[in-house]
């Protein structure tokens, strides 16, 4: 993105993103409200509706907000597309999971399993990660479509340098190949979607020093996401100048 004669010029792919981004949320919003037309009880002339329902929308409304204020401060400042800051990874899964894990009832068919390392942290900016966590989980869940016992595993661990979130799910294989090619624009294997979030995803992390890759698990039927990340603005720094 850049700025010239007050106007801002914003490439494709920064569009392609945000209206991604923005109608993973209205999806979101859109299963919520059927389960609100089923699930709500008549008392007379009232209706009485569940009050985890209203957390959900409440929440995924906070968060849909908080992208747009992002994007808009984007567009003030073009120069300063990202925004870093060190923050716990389980804090930020923690928000992703509540999404799905406050509405059990809709997703109660699905087990998922937590193994956090204490204290891993990560440099980045932390909305743009949510993004990219929140586009792995729904592609999680897609993929899950048909499949029994519906497993979702979540775990951190880190080294020296990196903190590791690695997002595994017992769906079918990704049947893309090489397999690398499931980030590439417009690239989708489970027939759904526009083949953009996880292309948008591979940017965002790649441009904050981070990267994310794909594998068919081999000792088991599933596939696993692995978000590396830098843990520290020094780490960030010397990434960043071995690409100059």
């Amino acid at each position: 993105m850049g700025r010239k004669n007050n106007y801002v010029y914003i490439d494709n792919g920064f569009l392609e993103a945000l209206l991604h981004d923005l109608s993973a949320y209205l999806r979101v919003q859109t299963q919520y409200l059927s389960m609100l037309e089923f699930d709500g009880k008549t008392s007379g002339e009232e209706i009485i509706l569940p009050k985890v329902y209203f957390l959900a929308m409440k929440m995924t409304t906070s968060k849909g907000t908080e992208m747009i204020e992002s994007a808009r401060k984007m567009l003030d400042t073009p120069d300063k597309e990202y925004t870093f800051e060190e923050f716990s990874l389980e804090s930020v899964i923690n928000e992703v999971t509540g999404l799905t894990e406050i509405i059990r009832s809709y997703n109660k068919d699905i087990t998922f399993v937590k193994e956090y390392k204490a204290d891993c942290t990560a440099y980045s900016d932390r909305t743009r990660l949510y993004r990219v966590l929140l586009n792995v989980f729904n592609n999680s869940r897609t993929a899950l479509d048909g499949v029994t016992n519906k497993t979702i595993k979540i775990s951190t661990t880190d080294d020296d340098k990196f903190s590791y979130v690695r997002i595994q799910n017992n769906g079918p294989y990704i049947t893309v190949k090489p397999i690398s090619k499931v980030f590439k624009k417009y690239t989708t294997s489970a027939g759904k979607g526009h083949g953009i979030g996880l292309s948008s995803s591979r940017k965002y992390l790649y441009d904050t020093g981070g990267s994310i890759t794909a594998e068919n698990l081999k000792d088991e039927q599933g596939v696993a996401f692995t978000i590396k990340l830098p843990r520290t603005k020094e780490i960030y720094d010397r990434i960043m100048a071995t690409r100059k």
